[in-house]
């Protein structure tokens, strides 16, 4: 499982919990069943595009949001860590 993928699973269950939705009625929705959707909320399973498309319409958030809080986040640790490592190298 990939960080990325265990990260859109936690922020697409967020999402379909702030919805008030239960798996099983998002995966009617997907055309799929509840252990299936479940897979992509628990990192067990990378999702094609076409349906981060489709999961993102169903739970109302634009397709970039996951992508665009993700990668802040990550540019802001990696961010921090070169900051880090400038600084110990000045105090050299």
């Amino acid at each position: 499982m990939s960080e990325v993928t265990k990260a859109y699973g936690e922020f697409i269950r967020n999402k379909r919990n702030l919805k008030g939705m239960t798996q099983g009625e998002v995966a009617k929705k997907l055309g799929t069943t509840q252990q299936a959707y479940s897979r992509y909320e628990k990192g067990l399973r990378e999702p094609e595009f076409d349906l981060m498309i489709q999961i993102s319409a169903i739970l109302e958030f634009k397709p970039s949001e996951f992508f665009d809080g993700y990668m802040a986040q990550r540019f802001s640790w990696y961010a921090e860590r070169l900051k880090e490592r400038n600084d110990d190298s000045d105090n050299r």
